[in-house]
């Protein structure tokens, strides 16, 4: 008997056990097996196989290349090879082993869907796309190929055809949580909230244990402004996080409760979910100019870019060099060209891997990495954890901590963090003198050309104002500003359409509350001008809390309109008091609810207080240092020279106090 004879019965077992799904035991019978035939094809694949599915990822690579080197041209093999690749996070070697069993196999629609997926994990999108539609010529219903397809154009931000794909992959496999929840996705991605609300309820009945899904649930009802079991489902995803349980979004805790210990917690959480070890730093420069890199999605027609373009004009280009990280994923436009031509380099890392892009910027080098998405939709976290630079900064596009020590600083200003709560933060925090936002003050805003019919505005009534996004309105908020309404008579609330049930919803607690549905008016979407222009409309703007007007606020002060704020605990809650501070009016930030409404209420009543509040708004606005930007560029420059020159000192990350310019 031969020994290939002889380990047969061994072979057959294994199988059985791997079918099972007991690859631990079937790997120590294949062990035996190769014991007695060490250069055995079958036992090297099967026993390849049954390593990578036990965790044994580079054992599985040794033993599957011992395979494909006896039987070079089997299909088979090489696929296996390639999965035990990826899973010792070998992706480049992975996909040559895919292409392999492909070249060997045109129509093996396993190995189209394994390279699609490895694709995928490498960011190369479109590519992805091309393999996994190759595969589903073959297996037209896969429902594994239709998900990660549906997965790859979800970042492409084709959400249509995504969900199209996620459709087939559902009527495959109606019971997938995965699929329910990535359809979920898909459909808020699309604003199409009541069909994401449920979509992810379905998900939650199938899996009531998952972590994710409440806190995604909660996130499309508060767009909704659906608040019918709001209160205990934000009061379980608080109490997770104060446990140190939660997976919740760092972002949907910002909206949900004013708690900065529990935003350092869920952000902790969140960001170990996808940890990756940082790559030691080669020693920087210490000689020319600083080398600035701002990473960012947004760079676009969006708020964070309406706040930092002239900040990048303004840079000292004999002092720093600016490289933009942009990946917008196709969304480019006017606003994107403008950047491009500010910065000394735009780079567009949007097919790169993580990976990539760090060992791109620091062979540039880079020697401050400075994060603009925190943990908004799009942000690359894996660069910053990976280490791009020596010192690494968050600012300015998420409000709150990464809850990481791969961000060094945050950029902040001693009323959005006081130094009571320094230690809500995993980053050392630079202050700077004034507010710690910036913005755009180039643009024009012509005067006088909108009426206030023309908006739906009563002509002489009060018109309270809230341009804030539909999820910052908790149901307390309304109540204040319903009860406002009340007690002024003909006033109106003018506030953002976020679409019809969002509306209507609105419309019907008015109604609960005693006031009129009709005195809510609602606002479309404008271009940015055109949005500033009608903004000048309103009287007074209200802010929302926990999660204050930002960008909003700006807005509201940039064109003259006073916005009443009661700050919170947490950096978001704080950030339109900063901003009223730095523009001179400490007025308009109140103690607590009954001031908030009182004082609202008297400004609607007293029109001369009002007229006169918004006069001395009117100087202050160019007199304060909220919009000087020079003046607010050369603090921020101040306070990268010394985190940088903390490092070159070989000090530790420290708090740092920058003096006014």
């Amino acid at each position: 008997m031969s020994a290939s004879d002889s380990i047969r019965p061994l072979l057959e077992q294994a199988l059985a056990l791997l079918q099972k799904g007991s690859a631990a035991d079937a790997y120590e019978l294949l062990a035996q097996a190769l014991a007695q035939a060490p250069t055995d094809f079958d036992a090297l694949n099967l026993a390849g196989v049954a390593a990578t599915r036990s965790g044994r990822a580079e054992v599985a690579v040794d033993l599957l290349e011992r395979a494909t080197a006896e039987r070079p041209d089997h299909s088979g093999a090489q696929n296996n090879l390639g999965i035990a690749l990826r899973a010792a996070g070998e992706r480049d070697r992975a996909a040559g082993a895919y292409r392999r069993a492909i070249s060997i196999d045109p129509a093996y629609a396993a190995a189209h869907t394994n390279l699609g997926a490895v694709l995928l994990d490498q960011r190369r999108f479109e590519e992805a796309v091309a393999c996994l539609d190759e595969a589903l010529t073959y297996r037209p219903r896969h429902a594994e190929t239709l998900v990660l397809k549906a997965t790859a154009l979800r970042e492409l931000r084709m959400y249509e055809a995504a969900l199209e794909a996620i459709d087939v992959a559902l009527t495959a496999a109606p019971v997938s949580v995965r699929s329910l929840k990535l359809r979920a996705d898909l459909l808020s991605g699309l604003r199409r909230r009541p069909e994401a609300v449920a979509a992810y309820k379905r998900a939650l009945e199938l899996a009531p244990e998952d972590p994710l899904i409440p806190g995604l649930l909660a996130y499309n009802q508060l767009w909704l402004c659906d608040w019918s079991d709001l209160a205990g489902r934000s009061a379980d995803l608080l109490e997770k996080a104060r446990s140190g349980q939660s997976q919740l979004n760092p972002f949907v805790g910002l909206l949900l409760f004013d708690d900065p210990e529990a935003h350092l917690a869920v952000a902790r959480a969140w960001h170990r979910r996808g940890a990756t070890d940082a790559v030691p730093m080669p020693t920087p420069s210490a000689s020319g100019r600083l080398r600035i890199g701002y990473f960012s999605a947004d760079i676009r027609n969006h708020a964070m870019t309406h706040l930092v373009s002239e900040l990048f004009a303004r840079h000292d280009r004999d002092r720093y060099e600016v490289t933009i990280f942009a990946f917008p994923a196709g969304q480019t436009d006017r606003y994107t060209e403008q950047v491009r031509g500010i910065a000394d380099r735009y780079i567009d890392i949007s097919a790169m891997s993580d990976s990539e892009a760090v060992s791109l910027a620091r062979e540039l080098p880079i020697d401050i990495a400075v994060d603009l998405m925190g943990h908004t939709n799009g942000a690359r976290m894996g660069i910053f954890a990976r280490r791009a630079a020596p010192v690494q900064v968050n600012y300015l596009g998420y409000p709150g901590t990464i809850g990481s020590e791969c961000c060094d600083y945050i950029i902040a200003d001693q009323t959005i963090i006081p130094a009571q709560s320094m230690g809500h933060f995993s980053e050392q925090v630079v202050w700077m003198p004034g507010c710690y936002s910036s913005r755009d003050t180039r643009v024009e805003v012509p005067a006088g050309r909108v009426a206030r019919q023309s908006q739906g505005l009563p002509k002489a009534a009060m018109v309270y104002c809230c341009f804030n996004q539909a999820a910052k309105i908790l149901p307390e908020q309304f109540r204040d500003w319903m009860s406002i309404l009340r007690q002024v008579d003909g006033s109106v609330l003018w506030l953002l359409d976020a679409g019809p049930a969002t509306c209507s919803n609105l419309r019907r607690e008015a109604a609960a509350l005693g006031v009129d549905p009709a005195r809510l008016v609602f606002a479309t979407k404008l271009p940015q001008i055109e949005h500033l222009e009608r903004l000048r409309l309103a009287d007074l703007c209200l802010d929302t809390l926990p999660y204050n007007a930002h960008t909003t606020a700006n807005d509201a002060l940039f064109v003259g309109v006073p916005i009443l704020t009661l700050p919170g605990r947490a950096f978001a809650a704080r950030v339109c008091a900063s901003l009223v501070k730095a523009v001179g009016m400490p007025e308009l930030i109140v103690a607590d609810r009954s001031e908030y409404i009182a004082r609202a209420v008297d400004l609607g009543r007293d029109r001369a207080k009002l007229a006169a509040l918004r006069a001395k708004l009117d100087v202050s606005r160019t007199t304060s240092s909220l919009f000087d930007v020079e003046r607010y560029t050369r603090a921020l420059e101040a306070g990268y020279v010394a985190i940088h020159e903390r490092y070159l000192n070989g000090q530790r990350p420290a708090h740092i106090r920058v003096d006014a310019p």
